[in-house]
């Protein structure tokens, strides 16, 4: 299905595409994202280009030692708006540890779309 997230900085809620009628239909009045999820979204790939602090709490919650004390398990795509879409509707963990994240496009409306989760 296609899916829109929309915010106007009063909360945030979901729709999806009717492929008959070719409209978007409320389907997630009012997103929250749950409390803990069992997953986290990072390209694990560049492991050993992360900040070791990074690398120890990756390897923490992998293990169940985090504060769920269930074992994570990796979800990435390589997609930061897929990543946070997961998240959002299934918990858990999405970052991206380098630099190249573009402000003005990716960081600044998707931390919106989350902040006002």
């Amino acid at each position: 299905s296609c899916q829109l997230v929309l915010t106007t900085g009063s909360g945030t809620h979901g729709f999806t595409l009717d492929c008959q009628d070719g409209e978007f239909l409320l389907t997630k009045l009012a997103m929250r994202i749950p409390s803990s999820g069992a997953s986290y979204s990072v390209n694990d790939g560049r492991y050993y280009d992360w900040p070791v602090p990074l690398q120890s709490y990756v390897d923490d919650i992998r293990r169940g030692r985090g504060k769920t004390g269930r074992p994570y398990r990796p979800c990435y795509v390589c997609s930061l708006v897929a990543d946070v879409h997961y998240v959002l509707h299934y918990g858990g963990l999405a970052m991206n540890p380098r630099s190249h994240l573009r402000l003005v496009y990716e960081a600044n409306p998707i931390s919106f779309v989350v902040e006002q989760v």
